[in-house]
């Protein structure tokens, strides 16, 4: 991920050792295996690539893995100062870097600036991500509702509705950028997990 050095995001292949051989650790890499080249550049995406314009400084590590369609995808918040000013989510493909899907709170403007943070999933029995969390500069914790195979039916959960806003003692909103964690309830279901700050 770009950091607060540029509004952009990639990926990279990395050479992995081979553990075919069983149990026997796998020999060192060799320093070219350690080196990767242009062609292990799998995709880059910015601010001025088509769709990605309401990008901005992406701080955290975005989130990759199945949906329940099949499609491998990377998951992460557009980050903060984007052209639009809004807390948006983006789902790529996590092959290509091709845009699935854009989901896009409609909160944030130029007079009140915002932006999503990191984001975090949950996942079923089966490791496919159902859905998925992040905090906004105005407080919000945003649950996205991930759960269908159906593309065009992946949105905000609660009708569009933050699932928690944030709020010190004298009523100010609170930023939330940190990635949230989660933990399983004894009795059932899920607790998500999040500080505030910036």
């Amino acid at each position: 991920f770009g950091g607060a050095g540029g509004k952009y995001l990639y990926t990279v292949r990395m050479p992995v050792a081979d553990w075919s051989s069983g149990t026997t650790p796998p020999a060192a890499l060799s320093a070219s295996d350690s080196a990767p080249g242009a062609s292990d550049i799998l995709w880059e995406i910015n601010e001025q690539t088509s769709g990605f314009e309401e990008m901005g400084y992406v701080l955290t590590k975005p989130e990759t893995g199945v949906m329940r369609d099949g499609t491998w995808v990377t998951i992460f918040g557009n980050g903060y100062e984007s052209s639009g000013h809004k807390a948006q989510l983006f789902i790529v493909n996590a092959l290509t870097g091709a845009l699935i899907k854009k989901i896009d709170t409609g909160v944030g403007s130029a007079a009140a600036p915002n932006g999503l943070g990191g984001v975090g999933v949950v996942r079923d029995s089966q490791q496919r991500i159902v859905s998925a969390f992040a905090g906004d500069l105005q407080g919000n914790l945003w649950k996205f509702d991930l759960s269908s195979n159906v593309t065009s039916n992946w949105k905000v959960a609660f009708e569009g509705q933050p699932l928690f806003v944030a709020r010190n003692s004298s009523n100010q909103l609170e930023p939330i950028t940190a990635k949230p964690s989660f933990r399983a309830f004894p009795t059932g279901g899920v607790m998500v997990l999040f500080g505030t700050g910036k």
